[in-house]
């Protein structure tokens, strides 16, 4: 339990919660079941955001496995509150 109070863990712990933020974001933009309007329905249109549609399922996994990751670290800084 000590490597967790080290610095290191405390990068991927601020690490992976930037991951889960920019995929949580991504995978709010490339939802399906959101409508577009105005300016989020151009940017849908663009051909580079395309792909953001077409790896959508990989965001999933990238996001699941940093939120682990992030959970694990925070309950090894922080403790179990219960």
């Amino acid at each position: 339990m000590a490597f967790f109070k080290t610095i290191e863990a405390v990068r991927i712990l601020f690490a992976s919660g930037l991951v889960v933020l920019v995929t949580s974001v991504l995978l709010m933009l490339s939802c399906r079941c959101v409508p577009a309007n105005g300016t989020a329905g151009l940017v849908r249109k663009a051909s580079w955001f395309q792909g953001l549609f077409r790896r959508h399922c990989i965001l999933w996994r990238v996001f699941v496995v940093g939120l682990v990751v992030h959970v694990v670290f925070a309950f090894g800084f922080i403790g179990i509150p219960f």
